[in-house]
């Protein structure tokens, strides 16, 4: 009796410290996937901009004609203040801040992020190929999405912080994404095998 009793405890206190792991990998593999995310949303930002630009060079190109001299005295600086966009934490390195200043020249200009383009780049980047929806929006409503929208009001999917576009906070952008739950689960029961 003392003997089945030992083994039955022994089992459970197996069980439960795999049990414990699991719910390790599981919130490693989370984490994980979040970084990938995180990581492939900025690039596929950064890729789009300069689409953008390279479109409006090009358009202004085939466009062109020679400034008048009026409108070179009309012409006046940008009111980007590096200093300010360091402490509201906009930038983080070089590249952000060229970033952040091509999206501020591009905002000006009338051109907007395009999250069907946003969205194609993201996905080139992205190993595991899950739901998930670009939105585009000012401080009051989505201007434009991609992707599936039932993910923004889902309490199960995962989201990146807003991510302002420029330097005045008017744009942000954002992506939501269902967890990768199959992928999660097939690797767990590997494990456990």
């Amino acid at each position: 009796m003392k003997y089945a009793l030992g083994t039955t405890l022994a089992i459970f206190a197996i069980i439960a410290l795999q049990l414990f792991w699991l719910q390790k990998m599981y919130r490693s593999h989370v984490s994980e996937f979040e970084d990938q995310m995180e990581t492939c949303f900025t690039q596929a930002i950064e890729k789009e901009v300069l689409i953008r630009k390279n479109d409006l060079h090009e358009k202004r190109l085939s466009d062109s004609q020679p400034i008048r001299p009026d409108e070179i005295k009309n012409l006046v600086g940008d009111s980007t203040d590096i200093a300010t966009i360091k402490k509201k934490k906009r930038i983080n390195s070089i590249p952000e801040g060229i970033t952040q200043l091509f999206q501020m020249l591009l905002l000006k200009q009338g051109s907007y992020p395009q999250a069907d383009k946003l969205d194609s780049l993201y996905q080139k980047g992205m190993k595991e190929k899950v739901r998930h929806c670009i939105c585009l929006y000012d401080k009051q409503q989505i201007l434009d999405h991609a992707g599936d929208t039932t993910l923004l009001a889902s309490s199960h999917s995962l989201s990146t912080p807003p991510i302002p576009i420029g330097t005045q906070d008017r744009f942000y952008l954002r992506l939501f994404s269902e967890k990768p739950s199959a992928d999660i689960f097939r690797q767990m029961t590997y494990a456990v095998l």
